[in-house]
């Protein structure tokens, strides 16, 4: 919550050595930022530290969910295109594909993004290459190793998420 404090007053007086410093920390203590702290984020700032290589989050399911929380908490909805910014920060592919087919293209955020459902398609399209790529990784360790040691989830686990990683 300080983080955010930090950098909003920052803004206010046009501090770059403190916006910096809070931007780093809002990212680096992303995890541990109450959802009412961050919701008084502007949507730039949200997509810039969803975007970050910086950013710690248990799962890319956490920064998703960090999404949905901001987005339910705005006074006035964001528009179709600050959702699609925020949306694009996000790392569909390090998500299992379980998840991107039960939860984030049935979710109302993306009807929200795009009324055409464009969204929605684009997710599940990226589900069908995480599950495919899922597969493939078991079929080339179950040939390496003669055994099935295929892996069960694409969920990135680490807690600071890799900049070669794209949605």
């Amino acid at each position: 919550e300080n983080a955010v404090d930090s950098l909003l007053y920052g803004f206010e007086y046009s501090a770059e050595g403190l916006i910096a410093v809070a931007r780093r920390t809002v990212c680096t203590a992303f995890s541990r930022i109450d959802g009412g702290a961050l919701s008084r984020l502007p949507a730039a700032e949200l997509a810039r530290a969803l975007r970050s290589c910086e950013l710690e989050v248990a799962t890319e399911e956490e920064a998703f969910g960090a999404l949905v929380g901001w987005e339910s908490r705005q006074a006035s909805p964001p528009s179709p295109e600050e959702l699609l910014s925020l949306l694009s920060a996000i790392r569909f592919r390090s998500m299992a594909a379980s998840f991107l087919r039960e939860v984030v293209s049935t979710h109302p955020l993306l009807a929200r993004a795009t009324p055409d459902q464009a969204a929605k398609a684009a997710v599940l399209a990226i589900a069908d290459s995480v599950e495919g790529a899922a597969r493939a990784r078991g079929k080339r360790r179950r040939g390496a190793a003669g055994a099935d040691t295929a892996a069960g989830s694409s969920s990135n686990s680490s807690s600071s998420r890799p900049c070669s990683s794209s949605s």
